[in-house]
């Protein structure tokens, strides 16, 4: 009896996390977990032990799935290479740690007559446990690496408050969302120092060998994630490297070596992918322009303060952690040093992604795996605070703050599980209107930022008053080619003839000319005319389009083949383009018709119109 008391007294707090980890994902599991993100981390293995290969000529089977389980609204997951095939978006680094419990329920498939396609239902139960344990190994592993520093009782509220005094309360606890890459960061980040102490405490070198591989299964995840080489690097100076470039011998050169040999070996699974599937050893398979790496134009501001999505406004006991490593800075500089170094890389990488919001999360989702490493400046604050046994001020001032910062949090949790705080679209204005309310006010919907549809055409929001303005209008009376007609024409003297996959002439513009916002209306108009020899189908668009730097993002159209126009007539057409979340202020606005046929379409009168 005393021997489970000491173990609950000794692990107080780890077993309050693993209990409050598995109900809570448990009461809020959904029933297809494969979506959005997830379904592209994941694909690899289905479609391989499926097909025996991952080769995408097109894109049938993953609509066939899609189809099935609804796993994504579009199939975004997948990027167009060279004119040649389809490749997968995400890193196969997931896939990876996926597949051992993959296999498991493979084989329960197989055995008890489910389809194994890597959806149906022992899937999806054996990936959710999978990342269960992954978040709990992490804490434990945590709870390892923070007592060779600190107290039990240090270390116990340590992972407390990390754990319910962060955004992991939703992203490792509700929802499945265990399943995306923040939660298996986290843990390999907390694997990572976890070796790198070990090898600190023993100079074995298989500890130096684990804890690359374990840098190379991040970067596989995640190709930023690079820079935990310097947890390795900097926990120890007696590391390998280090040695090497003390002393250049062939003895030392061994081991920095065999170090690359790992790195080189775990991306070249990666490598291996896009050169079986591409011809192409290194690929961008981002290809989508409205979103990437603006390294020049980092959003830091945005990133830790705006009540978008600002990690220190929705998690302010991040601000405690960063406090934090004063205390760890006079406790142990070494320490200080590695922790701080990737702590700034980690911020600077992910504020200069341009979508900094990170889509629908509570707070910053890819905040998540930083948590691992600033426990140790968090444990080193709370530890110069009830430094001693007596009562002081210091103390209680502590333990207000911290009950106030945690207490907080798991409300805004709930909130946001309410759907009061919204997963996307907050303002300042929308945060405080619903501060500590209980309940959703209607009205708070018209404080967010406006709500885009993502699919198709929008619609003009006509409950609120809206400024006008001409953004561009060409009425085809200077053209300079045989394109340009005298017969017909809707007004003036020419029409534009379009034909045989033509273009017509466009309208363009900065996105900043459209707008002093951060959105604005785009009625794209214009009149047509199809001849009365033209019986077929029409198959013609009228286009508007973003492009950054010439590449081309967020592409609608408005596609004749649903307007059933008469022939031989002038007929008005418009459609309404609501502008997407823009990567530069300076990104180019197009508008055009596309005729995808070779019968001949006349065009007069394209115009823009802006509403905001």
């Amino acid at each position: 009896m005393s021997n489970s008391l000491n173990i609950i007294r000794n692990n107080f707090g780890l077993i309050i996390v693993i209990l409050t980890i598995i109900l809570t994902n448990l009461l809020t599991k959904s029933n297809n977990l494969f979506t959005y993100d997830v379904f592209g981390y994941y694909l690899y293995l289905p479609k391989f032990f499926t097909d025996w290969n991952l080769h995408f000529t097109n894109l049938e089977w993953a609509s066939k799935i899609n189809e099935t389980y609804q796993n994504s609204p579009t199939l975004y997951q997948f990027s167009y290479i060279d004119n040649q095939n389809y490749v997968i978006r995400y890193s196969i680094g997931m896939s990876v740690l996926y597949l051992p419990f993959f296999l498991i329920a493979h084989i329960i498939s197989l055995i008890f007559s489910y389809a194994p396609d890597g959806f149906t239902a022992p899937y999806q139960w054996s990936i959710f446990i999978e990342s269960m344990l992954v978040t709990i190994l992490g804490f434990i592993l945590l709870q390892k690496l923070l007592k060779n520093y600190f107290s039990n009782i240090i270390t116990q509220i340590t992972l407390i408050c990390i754990y319910f005094g962060t955004n992991m309360t939703v992203h490792f606890g509700m929802y499945g969302l265990n399943l995306m890459q923040h939660n298996y960061l986290f843990f390999l980040y907390a694997t990572l120092m976890f070796l790198s102490e070990k090898y600190k405490n023993s100079i074995n070198q298989k500890y130096w060998y684990y804890s690359i591989g374990c840098c190379g299964l991040m970067a596989l995840i995640r190709p930023v994630e690079i820079i935990a080489l310097l947890i390795p690097l900097f926990w120890t100076p007696q590391n390998p490297v280090f040695k090497f470039f003390r002393a250049s011998t062939i003895s030392n050169i061994k081991a920095p070596i065999y170090s690359l040999l790992i790195l080189v070996i775990i991306g070249s699974i990666q490598f291996l992918y896009w050169k079986i599937e591409t011809g192409h050893w290194l690929i961008n398979s981002y290809d989508n322009a409205g979103e990437g790496l603006d390294f020049y134009t980092p959003h830091i501001f945005n990133y830790l303060f705006s009540f978008r999505k600002g990690w220190l406004i929705y998690t302010p006991l991040v601000i405690l952690a960063i406090i934090g490593f004063v205390y760890l800075y006079r406790i142990n500089l070494r320490l200080f040093y590695t922790l701080i170094s990737i702590f700034i890389a980690s911020i600077y990488i992910t504020s200069s992604w341009s979508v900094w919001w990170y889509s629908g999360s509570f707070s910053s989702r890819a905040a998540l795996p930083s948590y691992s490493y600033l426990c140790l400046p968090f444990a080193a604050l709370v530890y110069r605070s009830f430094l001693n046994n007596k009562f002081s001020i210091l103390k209680l001032i502590m333990a207000i703050i911290l009950f106030c910062v945690v207490s907080l949090n798991i409300f805004q949790s709930w909130q946001y599980h309410k759907g009061i705080i919204h997963p996307d679209r907050m303002t300042k204005a929308a945060y405080l209107k619903n501060f500590l309310s209980t309940k959703k006010d209607p009205s708070t919907d018209d404080l967010l930022l406006i709500a885009r549809n993502e699919k198709g055409i929008e619609n003009l929001n006509t409950n609120k008053t809206l400024n006008r303005k001409i953004i561009g209008f060409e009425d085809m009376e200077y053209g300079i080619d045989s394109s340009f007609v005298k017969e017909p024409v809707y007004d003036g003297n020419y029409s534009q003839k379009i034909a045989g996959n033509g273009f017509s002439k466009n309208i363009w513009t900065p996105f900043n000319a459209t707008t002093p916002h951060y959105y604005s209306y785009l009625r794209v108009s214009c009149f047509v005319l199809i001849p009365a020899t033209n019986d077929s189908i029409v198959n013609a668009n009228l286009c508007a389009q973003m492009e950054h730097r010439g590449k081309v993002y967020f592409w609608r159209s408005l596609n004749f083949e649903t307007l059933k126009l008469p022939r031989n007539i002038w007929q008005y057409i418009e459609f309404i383009y609501l502008t997407p979340e823009v990567r530069s202020k300076d990104d180019i606005f197009k508008a055009f018709l596309w005729n995808r046929e070779s019968n001949e379409i006349f065009i007069d009168n394209i115009k823009v119109e802006a509403f905001y």
